[in-house]
């Protein structure tokens, strides 16, 4: 006997809901060998049952109803979904607090944290601050996703990269800054490496997601299947960024702009996610940054003297709203949540 979830479109009245109640979800934990034997065996037992004891329709999960052995299957006990939500958001909250320490050796000339760690007065300080502190915010990305699994580390680990972004400057900054024009989409590039690595290495020590219990955890580290045809394919998704950054950065305030790229991280994460179910979505992290940073060199390659009237007769290009930073928070935010999402999308194409 099999119950079903109800997928992960379970979204709550006050927004939308960080985990999905499927197995496989963006909230569930990764089953640990000895899990899967008991569950197989619990499984069997429950199976040779099932001719004398059926349940009704609508009683246990499905119908709402607290089912205490079919949660304990899923992984949804009250005492596991308690520790995942508390791992979840105290790691949001140290990797927020952590990455903030950051935000002094970054202040620029314009006097405040400049938005591209190039713009800061003493920028190897900068970077060398913001890599330790985004070292320290790893371990805690990774205890994260051995209690829940790699998506939720993933995107604990982008909030702390999302608590930067809000306390630097923003695309006034940038155009007023005296930055290079391609630097810009140089440093959203150089996020973007930095992204792949550490979805590399969150994968690699916490293993792979819930629904591939096949997967190898050195897949995560190896290149051929970090850049295999499959992966390519899903990282090709990428390209959407480009569209909801144009649709939703309405303006330049921070929070708007950060919004934008984790709304161009979840559409990315779904649409990889369902072209390629079957690999580990080391790449596909990285790919709003890749398509991000190659658009905005393009528009930022004539310098910021060309883009400035443009952005003040109409607050654009939209393209470059987002900051590097903003990009590599979103991607990481983002592509999770989209993950969780395609969810039960994926498993239907499993199972069929």
């Amino acid at each position: 006997m099999r119950f079903e979830s109800c997928g992960p479109w379970g979204a709550t009245d006050s927004g939308l809901q960080l985990a999905a109640r499927g197995r496989g979800g963006f909230n569930t934990p990764v089953p640990s060998p000895d899990d899967n034997t008991a569950a197989s065996e619990e499984t069997s037992v429950r199976n040779d049952s099932s001719a004398a004891l059926k349940p009704s329709p609508g009683v246990g999960i499905a119908g709402g109803r607290p089912d205490t052995e079919g949660s304990s299957l899923d992984g949804e006990g009250f005492i596991g979904s308690v520790q995942r939500y508390t791992a979840l958001i105290l790691g949001m909250i140290l990797c927020g607090i952590v990455m903030s320490m950051a935000l002094g050796s970054m202040v620029s000339w314009r006097g405040v944290p400049g938005p591209v760690l190039s713009q800061a007065i003493t920028p190897i300080w900068a970077i060398l601050m913001v890599l330790g502190c985004l070292l320290v915010c790893l371990v805690i990305a990774v205890g994260v996703a051995k209690i829940v699994n790699p998506a939720v580390g993933m995107f604990v680990l982008g909030s702390g990269l999302g608590a930067l972004s809000m306390g630097s400057g923003g695309y006034p900054d940038i155009l007023f800054g005296e930055t290079g024009g391609i630097a810009i989409g140089l440093e959203t590039l150089v996020w973007g490496v930095v992204v792949l690595i550490m979805a590399a290495v969150i994968h690699r020590l916490t293993g792979p997601l819930p629904d591939q219990p096949r997967a190898s955890e050195a897949e995560a580290f190896c290149p051929r299947e970090v850049f295999s045809p499959r992966a390519l394919r899903g990282a090709a998704a990428g390209a959407l960024a480009i569209i909801a950054v144009t649709l939703f950065a309405g303006n330049d305030l921070a929070g708007q702009a950060l919004a934008a790229a984790i709304i161009a991280g979840v559409a990315t994460g779904y649409v990889g996610r369902v072209l390629a179910p079957e690999v580990q979505p080391v790449l596909l992290y990285a790919a709003p940054c890749v398509f991000l940073a190659l658009g905005q060199a393009m528009i930022m390659g004539g310098g910021t003297a060309d883009v400035i009237p443009e952005w003040m007769r109409s607050g654009g290009p939209r393209l470059v709203v987002p900051t590097p930073i903003d990009v590599a928070a979103g991607a990481m935010m983002g592509v999770s949540i989209g993950i969780g999402f395609s969810r039960g999308f994926v498993e239907a194409n499993e199972t069929s």
